[in-house]
């Protein structure tokens, strides 16, 4: 990405299941907090706050630790997708929606200095929509808040398994509105499956379009820049 992503950028990272999504967003995170005194907000959608902790700390990275413990927030709102309403209210009033999370957003930021965002993930809220073009606006909506904000911004979305130059995103909407999408996948090679990653898209920058070894390391994921997949 010759130099990477471009501060107060939106970022679609988008891949399968198992392909290390939540642990690149969230080694983000700390690695901003840690390496360059960012603070960062961790917006889960579906997986709980201690499954992100633990994650992390699978890999070396304690966000108790004091130096990140003040700059890293790791907001649950996955709980409010299990509320049930009560007689007589409407279902979306418990749903996450796009005004929830700029509340939620705005609300940390005011007190906070934050610099990054993560999304985990921005799939969950086609789940309310009927009307693609209501969701289109919405999401137009929504980046343009992320845009003014000036966070650098990362949202996840999950895509088929089978990718090569399929869609890149979950409701083949998302893509559009942001200035880099970021795929992961992975492919079969003599019996074994390996990931990958590749850059799609990416404003601002000039980069590549192969396709590069994923590896988990002791410390995180890493992008095997000097190797290719065929």
């Amino acid at each position: 990405m010759r130099g990477g992503i471009k501060q107060g950028s939106i970022t679609l990272l988008a891949g399968p299941t198992g392909t290390l999504k939540t642990i690149i967003s969230s080694q983000f995170i700390y690695n901003g907090a840690k390496e360059y005194g960012e603070g960062g907000i961790y917006l889960t959608l579906e997986e709980k706050e201690d499954g992100i902790r633990q994650s992390l700390a699978n890999f070396g990275m304690d966000v108790d630790a004091p130096e990140v413990k003040d700059k890293i927030q790791i907001v649950d709102l996955s709980g409010l997708r299990k509320r049930k309403p009560q007689f007589g209210e409407s279902k979306e009033r418990y749903a996450i929606s796009v005004d929830v999370l700029m509340e939620t957003i705005t609300s940390i930021t005011q007190k906070s200095d934050v610099k990054r965002l993560v999304i985990d993930s921005i799939s969950i809220l086609g789940l309310l929509y009927k009307d693609q073009s209501d969701m289109r606006d919405d999401l137009f909506i929504f980046t343009e808040f992320l845009r003014e904000s000036g966070l650098t911004s990362l949202l996840v979305t999950e895509i088929e398994e089978e990718y090569r130059g399929k869609r890149v995103s979950r409701f083949g909407l998302e893509e559009f509105l942001a200035d880099g999408v970021v795929v992961l996948g992975y492919t079969q090679s003599k019996g074994e499956l390996r990931r990958w990653a590749t850059v799609r898209k990416m404003r601002f920058t000039d980069h590549n379009l192969h396709m590069h070894p994923v590896r988990i390391t002791p410390c995180g994921v890493e992008i095997v820049s000097t190797e290719k997949i065929y």
